[in-house]
């Protein structure tokens, strides 16, 4: 059962990465499509800062998919407690963190509505359960050196 919970991850982040891929190609459309059915009237936008905008969020967003594919990947493989496990973690902390700066200046200047601000806010308890998980498999990593040396 744990084996088809590590599959169904792997797959999941593979697909979530490959989404991310294909939004970032239909972006343009998919702005003139919002523009066309979903902007309020009086409110005014425009639709190149919100391009721009979307493809700088997306930059860092798409290297925390690839790094959580390279993590389910090892968790697949049953090697979670290695450095290059914490080097991901990392990448993903910052990462995660430099989407809440984009959605923060994002949310201050361009947008000034309630979805940024979630989005910005969700960005944020990324980075720390991240920062959190990357400190607790370091001192595992730790630990197991230490049983290693001991036997």
């Amino acid at each position: 059962m744990k084996k088809i919970f590590k599959v169904f991850l792997y797959g999941l982040s593979i697909m979530c990465v490959g989404l991310v891929i294909i939004a970032a190609v239909l972006l343009p459309k998919l702005v003139d499509w919002y523009f066309l059915n979903f902007l309020a009237a009086g409110v005014r936008f425009n639709k190149l800062e919100v391009i721009i905008f979307l493809y700088i969020s997306a930059i860092p967003f798409l290297f925390i998919g690839i790094s959580v594919v390279k993590l389910s990947k090892r968790l697949l493989d049953g090697n979670v407690f290695y450095k290059s496990s914490m080097k991901e973690l990392k990448i993903i902390s910052i990462c995660s963190l430099t989407d809440f700066l984009i959605f923060l200046v994002g949310t201050v200047f361009i947008y000034r509505n309630l979805v940024c601000l979630v989005v910005m806010m969700g960005a944020l308890m990324v980075f720390i359960i991240s920062s959190i998980v990357r400190e607790l498999i370091g001192s595992g990593i730790e630990l197991q050196e230490e049983n290693d040396l001991t036997i």
